[in-house]
């Protein structure tokens, strides 16, 4: 009777003359919620039945507040999910480029935690820490973020390595994410013990760390415009000097795979990362729809400089797509 709907709710209270224990585990295995022999109910009839009134009465409170706790639960990461879009909005808006860079980066991290059998909680930690690696470049000055020279001079390039430690800072303020600061703020030590800020090596370096340090390390590669097969060899020589053996190994599974995947080989540079020598993969056009460069064309200084000057005035749309494999230029 317990199986249908209609039974859950009314109390079965079973009087009976003695019986055997059996007989009466087996009642109660039943459905029976308690079990009274009729010649002593006359005394513990009622007071059976009150405690029973209260039992249920209890039961019932404590399915409703599980099922305000899950709206409540439900409500809370729908709102979060929310601020998280928000916050990588006003990343992009200050830091361009940082979008398509977060979502590779949680890509990555989704891949290789999976790979490595990381449990789920502590997947969702390493994913959200990728999604969010160079928050701390909000507190960067201006100097920093918009430099187009490359590489940066040294005073600049400190400035800039101090951003794990306030992407660290802002990211602590957030409750229940206090592994993924510690993840972000150890996002540039080496395998090998020369990285920063504590110099750690190896094992002492939390696992989200040594995969944000791959993904870390693949960007800055992609950004001097390499291709695939330049980015996975790089890799391969870093292995258990920048990057973790296992790590290094499946974020070249993950490249492979992911270029494999791809219709041409090629990368989404903002304008101050480009450099000359490289291929222009798609047209590229500026906001007022003018096209300022034909696909296929080989970059110049001259060229760089004044699209420097026209983004400033006329910004240029999504990005230029370069080849990351030169070879394709016939092609194009």
């Amino acid at each position: 009777m317990r199986l249908e709907q209609t039974f859950l709710s009314p109390l079965f209270l079973l009087l009976s003359d003695k019986a055997e224990l059996a007989e009466i585990a087996d009642n109660l295995d039943r459905g029976a919620d308690d079990y009274v022999e009729r010649a002593s109910c006359v005394h513990i009839l009622l007071p059976k039945v009150r405690s029973l009134i209260r039992t249920r009465v209890l039961q019932e409170d404590l399915r409703e507040e599980k099922r305000r706790l899950a709206e409540a639960n439900e409500l809370l990461e729908r709102n979060f999910k929310e601020l998280t879009n928000i916050l990588l909005k006003i990343l992009e808006v200050r830091i361009p480029g940082t979008s398509d860079r977060s979502e590779t980066a949680k890509a990555i991290a989704d891949f290789v935690t999976d790979k490595l059998g990381i449990p789920e909680e502590r997947r969702k930690i390493i994913v959200f820490s990728a999604l969010f690696h160079e928050i701390g470049k909000i507190g960067l000055p201006d100097e920093v973020l918009t430099k187009h020279a490359r590489p940066l001079p040294p005073d600049l390039v400190h400035t800039l390595q101090q951003h794990p430690t306030v992407g660290s800072m802002i990211v602590s303020t957030i409750t229940g994410y206090k592994e993924s600061a510690e993840i972000i703020y150890h996002q540039l030590e080496n395998y090998d013990g020369s990285g920063f800020p504590d110099g750690l090596m190896g094992e002492e370096i939390p696992v989200g760390a040594r995969i944000l340090r791959a993904i870390v390390f693949q960007e800055e590669l992609q950004t001097e415009g390499r291709s695939v097969t330049s980015i996975v060899e790089r890799v391969r020589l870093s292995i258990n000097t920048i990057l973790d053996q296992r790590i290094a190994n499946l974020l070249i599974e993950f490249l492979l795979r992911e270029n494999r995947k791809a219709d041409i080989n090629k990368v989404k540079l903002r304008v101050d990362e480009l450099k000359p020598g490289m291929v222009v993969a798609d047209d590229v056009h500026a906001a007022s729809g003018i096209k300022l460069l034909p696909k296929g064309v080989q970059l110049q200084q001259k060229m760089l400089e004044l699209l420097l000057e026209r983004n400033e005035t006329d910004p240029i749309i999504g990005g230029v797509y370069v080849l990351t494999d030169w070879s394709l230029l016939d092609g194009c």
